[in-house]
């Protein structure tokens, strides 16, 4: 009984050991990406204003972008 109570205790020690080192490998990952989106953000002030293809409105009125993806122009409230 003794001995698979050392046995048990063994393999519960690797088992959890183990999982330990991912986490913290997952949480210093998770860390960083925090960090970088933080450091590519800018402050943006609350309001109205245009955002989209402003192309059609000046100029040619041809669009800026050749992307299909690309919004039309349309009001944002933030």
């Amino acid at each position: 009984m003794r001995k698979l109570i050392v046995v048990a205790s063994v393999a519960a020690s690797l088992l959890l050991g183990c999982d330990q080192k991912s986490t913290d490998k997952r949480e210093t990952l998770s860390e960083a990406l925090v960090a970088k989106s933080l450091s590519n953000m800018v402050p943006v002030q609350g309001g109205e204003f245009l955002m989209g293809d402003f192309g059609p409105l000046v100029g040619q009125k041809l669009p800026f972008s050749i992307n299909q993806d690309d919004k039309v122009l349309h009001k944002v409230v933030l």
